[in-house]
């Protein structure tokens, strides 16, 4: 006669990671829809300067880049 071993988990702490689980996937999903409305909330970020409105540094590198043409080979 073969000797058998039961592998699975006792009935009450199957029954306990059961609800440790539902409850884990609560909270995963209350934080995802918590997290969703206080993004839609934000405020959008300030508009960015146009080039017309830089000045400083930013202005004087404005037209500093330049596509080389047939002419500018070395």
């Amino acid at each position: 006669m073969i000797a058998t071993t039961s592998l699975a988990a006792g009935g009450s702490s199957s029954l306990l990671l059961i609800i440790v689980g539902v409850v884990v996937v609560a909270l995963l999903l209350g934080a995802f829809r918590l997290g969703s409305r206080r993004a839609a909330q934000r405020k959008d970020p300030a508009p960015r300067p146009t080039t017309a409105d830089q000045s400083g540094p930013a202005a004087a590198r404005k037209d500093s880049w330049r596509t080389p043409g047939p002419d500018d080979r070395p």
